[in-house]
């Protein structure tokens, strides 16, 4: 499936190397390109784009203002990557303001592709330099909220893994409930410790119970 862009950036030169960088992806085509909000509100749609991919700096406003600016996400209505500076504010507001995604102003050109392919099926996404400060403001000032988070980073079927751990199954019960081989019980049983930040099964089944996933 072709991914239609439109590229809004007050920088020319960024424009122009985000553009001549995409071209070698046969599913994502540049559709337009602009400097400033408000014409990136008129060729949204007139072109109909599935990502507005937005610097924070434009012509007339900032990116944040054209996120607020274009329409919610619908069947219809594009998603928005936007290159954001690498401050709690900026990121923090730009989450606000409706972002699907969101990367750093010096997020390389080549990592673009996978950012827009995800912003494009409506998964937010993060540059792992924009989650780190997403996740070390939670750790700093709302800790609270830090579980919520990291089980929003798991899969389903590491929730699904997580719950039977936390009820007492042995990696050979999961395997048997849910029909795979323990090497792959074992997989999704690391990468959720990865994921949680955890050492072991018993703090991964403590945290299980304090968090409702059982």
């Amino acid at each position: 499936m072709e991914i239609p862009i439109l590229i809004c950036a007050g920088q020319s030169l960024m424009r122009s190397g985000l553009s001549s960088a995409l071209v070698a992806e046969p599913d994502i085509r540049v559709v337009g390109e602009t400097a400033d909000g408000s014409t990136a509100r008129a060729l949204a749609r007139e072109l109909n784009p599935a990502v507005v991919v937005a610097d924070f700096e434009l012509a007339d406003m900032t990116g944040i203002d054209l996120v607020r600016e274009l329409p919610g996400p619908s069947r219809e209505a594009p998603r928005t990557l936007l290159m954001a500076p690498a401050e709690d504010d900026a990121v923090l507001e730009s989450i606000l303001a409706g972002a699907t995604g969101i990367v750093t102003r010096n997020t390389l050109v080549e990592d673009f592709p996978q950012a827009i392919r995800a912003t494009a099926t409506g998964h937010s996404f993060l540059s792992p330099d924009i989650a780190a400060l997403l996740l070390g403001w939670v750790r700093d000032k709302q800790p609270a909220l830090l579980p919520a988070l990291s089980l929003n980073l798991l899969t389903f079927r590491e929730r699904e893994i997580l719950a039977l751990l936390a009820n007492g199954m042995s990696n050979a019960e999961i395997s048997k409930r849910l029909c795979i081989v323990q090497s792959t019980v074992k997989f999704h049983i690391s990468q959720l410790l990865r994921k949680l930040g955890l050492r072991d099964r018993l703090q991964a089944a403590v945290f299980a119970h304090q968090n409702g996933v059982i």
